[in-house]
């Protein structure tokens, strides 16, 4: 729900069809739960006792309310203890990349736990350790097109666990997402007054662990979805009897559609054509994969690949990342659509890259556009002025504020908050001063 956080926007695939044919020959898990991560950057603490325990008691409280708005007949499985994960990179390497990092975040996840988009067993309800501001707000997605292809995704904030009075309804909303639940919208339903979980409607709000006094319901139409999803809801049957009332006209089905995910294939595709694999680093000797390590970096699998190419001079020898080639020079600027490198500038400088990966991104909004300047992802962001970070979270935004102020706020800060790591940006830009 958007009561104190904004959610997640996603797109919507309307049909009239149950999910599609030929997803058995999918190796989806017979079973789904749902399974607390702690996503840590690794320039963040790792969450408290105090949070894992807050974290537990609200999906221990959704758990149970579920159960409640299915009359008892059913709720989904919980694991009982959180995953702590440290990602890869800093807080600020993740902020600025598209869908609030979900498709990064997922797919470090999935390299961890030795899984993929079809074969995960849960639905992943992540909070990002961000103790600054309530970044990611909220989200939640299916990992697969339709109710019964497999596990889910949720992300929100330790700042919005930590602060936020909705989090508990903001919680309920967005995973009722990650089981495949649209909003009432896409039903034609006021997402303003409308009863269902899955609306905004203010009187839905929570207070930290008390209920709203006018709780949201499900509709028969997300009563039926959650039927539809056995693997996360196996007891549960929709009896249009019971769960429609007389004069209530059910709609159509609404699904999420499939999500882009690095290294992931896409749901539609033949499963015989998917490649197993293609998360972390993989070696090819002649078009033999003969290393895989999915839990390694970027720039450990560049070293590996130049120390093999110099090894085998006489034999072809190629590297992927992510399920993407690697190219061993990476110095100055490269441009990627969808993972797969589109240029190449070694001479240019930081400033000419941003403007150039700012227009990309710009006028290609249906493609993943990253950038990196000498083999480190680009911190890009829209021209919005001056922007502060302390330890890789933005803690102040002056969009009015000219370069001279922010040069000058960042020389205070850097003096002022000698312990912290700060660092400042200016139309997307890094601000260096002399020190």
């Amino acid at each position: 729900m958007k009561q104190t956080t904004a959610a997640l926007i996603v797109g919507l695939v309307l049909c009239a069809a149950l999910p599609a044919a030929g997803a058995e020959k999918y190796p989806a898990p017979k079973r789904v739960s749902v399974l607390p991560v702690f996503f840590v950057p690794s320039d963040q603490p790792k969450p408290t006792p105090e949070q894992e325990a807050a974290l537990m008691k609200h999906l221990r409280i959704t758990q149970a309310r579920y159960e409640e708005l299915l009359s008892g007949r059913d709720t989904f499985r919980l694991e009982e203890k959180p995953l702590v994960y440290v990602g890869r990179h800093p807080l600020l390497a993740y902020r600025p990349l598209p869908g609030n990092a979900s498709p990064e975040l997922a797919a470090e996840l999935f390299a961890h736990l030795k899984t993929d988009r079809f074969t995960c067993a849960h639905v992943l309800a992540i909070i990002v350790m961000n103790p600054c501001e309530n970044w990611p707000a909220g989200g939640g997605r299916p990992l697969n097109c339709g109710f019964n292809h497999g596990g889910g995704f949720v992300q929100m904030s330790s700042y919005g666990l930590d602060r936020s009075p909705g989090f508990q309804c903001t919680l309920q909303h967005e995973l009722g997402h990650g089981f495949g639940l649209v909003h009432v919208d896409a039903y034609g339903y006021s997402m303003t007054d409308n009863a269902s979980l899955m609306s905004y409607n203010p009187k839905h709000h929570t207070d930290g662990f008390e209920p709203s006094k006018t709780p949201a319901v499900l509709i028969p139409e997300d009563i039926r979805a959650l039927a539809l999803n056995d693997r996360a809801f196996p007891k549960l049957k929709f009896r249009p009897s019971k769960d429609v009332p007389d004069d209530y006209e059910i709609q159509k089905i609404a699904q999420l559609p499939a999500w882009p995910i690095p290294g992931e294939a896409w749901f539609e595709e033949d499963a015989a054509k998917r490649k197993r694999g293609g998360s972390g680093f993989e070696l090819f000797v002649e078009g033999k994969r003969v290393v895989h390590e999915p839990a390694w970096n970027r720039r450990k699998a560049l070293l590996r690949l130049n120390k093999e190419r110099k090894r085998k001079s006489k034999k072809k020898v190629e590297g992927r990342f992510n399920g993407h080639e690697l190219h061993v020079d990476e110095k100055g600027y490269q441009l990627f659509f969808d993972g797969r490198r589109v240029g190449h500038e070694p001479g240019w400088t930081l400033e000419e890259a941003n403007k150039h990966l700012r227009h990309h991104v710009s006028t290609k909004p249906h493609m993943r556009v990253e950038g990196r300047f000498d083999g480190e992802l680009m911190l890009w962001a829209a021209p919005t002025g001056y922007e502060l970070f302390f330890n890789g979270a933005r803690v102040g935004h002056e969009p009015a504020w000219t370069k001279e102020q922010g040069l000058a706020n960042l020389r205070f800060n850097l003096k002022a908050n000698a312990k912290q790591h700060v660092r400042a940006r200016f139309e997307g830009i890094e601000l260096r001063v002399d020190r």
